[in-house]
């Protein structure tokens, strides 16, 4: 090579200028480059076009100066018609004074927003409603021009909620309105309570959410909703809440299985049957009026007159027999007849008026259990320490009825040969149970149904206590009645 090109090259290379290789590789490196962001630009315009939500961007007067074929589908504008509108015509005017204001905020802070909900006009006169997200564009210079970005069309999620919000504020107004209480319960925890469920006890809604349940219902209904819970699906039971200040009152509840913000859960509804035990209550007086009349009629009236005929007979016996009558025997047997009849009579007097001021409800059990252990050839054992003490007259007599009935429907429907009542003090409670080993729970009396349930229901409640009834654990029936405690006088 002449020293003179030699130089050019050297002088060249000296310049940082690239010899002929190197400029082609440069160049094949920038068309790459081009191609690149030539497909990026496809793929970019692809995702731009092709999204359901729609793109846009707007000046910072609020004027759309970029918007995707999606706007179309959403709001039924071309994209030429739709910036020619203005924002007035645009946005609901109660959703407008709020972007506008918005707006401005963010052109001075120079920051974009996220999820804000906007109601536009759609072409045809109805709203959409668009979930919005954006950012600011900000040039070199740090000034904002605009923004850019994204609506999502979310009307038909939009109406649902609407729909379950609406549906719920009606609930809620029904639940006021209504004279039950209602109440969401899970795992023993009241959930959520209704303001009249919560203030007829005594307590504001808040005090009773996360509440144990035990705080609200006596010790003896625990088992009764336990039981119930386990059956599953739909119950109704009575039993005993017990009120702020301590009082108790029935309720009738009628709960339903729900599944409430993913808990298993049982939505209640809590009838205070109050004046239903004391109209029932009046209906008990009467019947135990009429009994003690019958039993008096009974015991004074035809017992004496039967009295009366068994002297005279044994006063005619006794002549006949000194006259060699062969009469004789046929007036003993008479006799016997009149005095059996008597024993009778006395049994249904005792029966139908019991003795518990002299014997006690121990001693009156007792005697009724001689009585119907005599014509029955049932055993019936009383097992009742002396120191429980019952409660007063009124109180002891809805118990002995409701042992005496507990004791016939054993014999009765359940074809019993051993039964034994069982009485405990137990903490602030009373139970007293009738066990027995016969065929077990009739059909109707497992719904509530028949056998004097009603009425030993009625006079547990008329002892603000609770009625409760299962099959034994070797079978036959336990009938349980738990009742709140006697306090003792002050003296």
């Amino acid at each position: 090579m002449p020293i003179e090109k030699r130089r050019d090259v050297a002088d060249r290379e000296e310049q940082g200028l690239q010899p002929r290789e190197a400029r082609v590789d440069e160049a094949r490196h920038i068309e790459k480059l081009g191609t690149w962001l030539r497909e990026s630009e496809d793929r970019y315009r692809d995702l731009v076009e092709n999204t359901r939500d729609w793109i846009w961007a707007i000046d910072v007067d609020g004027r759309y100066t970029y918007s995707n074929h999606q706007l179309e589908h959403i709001l039924g504008y071309s994209v030429h018609e739709f910036a020619e509108l203005p924002l007035s015509q645009l946005i609901h005017p109660e959703d407008r004074l709020e972007v506008e204001a918005r707006l401005s905020s963010r052109v001075a802070e120079k920051r974009g927003w996220e999820g804000l909900v906007i109601r536009f006009r759609h072409k045809d006169g109805s709203y959409r409603y668009l979930e919005s997200n954006a950012h600011p564009i900000v040039d070199n210079g740090g000034i904002i021009r605009g923004f850019r970005g994204v609506d999502r069309d979310i009307t038909e999620r939009q109406k649902a909620e609407d729909t379950i919000t609406e549906m719920l504020e009606r609930l809620e107004a029904l639940t006021k309105a209504a004279f039950d209480g209602f109440a969401i319960v899970a795992d023993g925890t009241y959930l959520e309570v209704s303001e009249h469920f919560a203030r007829n006890l005594g307590y504001e809604p808040e005090e009773l959410t996360g509440a144990p349940v035990g705080q609200t219902v006596t010790p003896s209904s625990l088992p009764i909703i336990d039981q119930n819970i386990q059956k599953g699906g739909n119950s109704v039971y009575e039993i005993m809440m017990r009120r702020r200040d301590g009082t108790a009152f029935p309720v009738e509840v009628r709960a339903t299985p729900v599944t409430y913000r993913g808990l298993t859960a049982r939505i209640a509804a809590v009838h205070d049957i109050s004046d239903r035990v004391a109209l029932a209550a009046k209906l008990v007086g009467i019947r135990e009026d009429e009994r003690q009349s019958i039993g008096r009629d009974l015991h004074d009236g035809v017992g004496q007159t039967l009295t009366g005929v068994s002297l005279g007979l044994e006063t005619l016996s006794q002549k006949l027999e000194r006259e060699g009558s062969i009469d004789v025997q046929s007036l003993r047997d008479l006799t016997a007849m009149v005095q059996k009849t008597i024993s009778e009579t006395r049994a249904m007097a005792r029966e139908l008026v019991p003795n518990l001021g002299f014997e006690g409800f121990r001693g009156a059990l007792e005697v009724l259990a001689a009585e119907i252990s005599e014509y029955s050839k049932v055993q019936i054992e009383i097992c009742s320490p002396q120191e429980i003490a019952f409660g007063d007259d009124e109180m002891v007599l809805h118990l002995y009825r409701l042992v005496q009935e507990a004791i016939n429907n054993a014999i009765r429907h359940g074809s019993a040969e051993n039964i034994e009542v069982r009485c405990r003090h137990e903490a602030a409670t009373i139970h007293v149970e009738v066990l027995d080993d016969g065929i077990g729970i009739p059909a109707q009396a497992k719904r509530g149904q028949g056998l004097g349930l009603s009425n030993m229901r009625q006079r547990a409640q008329m002892m603000a206590g609770t009625l409760h009834v299962t099959t034994g654990r070797e079978g036959g029936t336990c009938v349980r009645c738990s009742y709140p405690a006697p306090t003792k006088p002050e003296r």
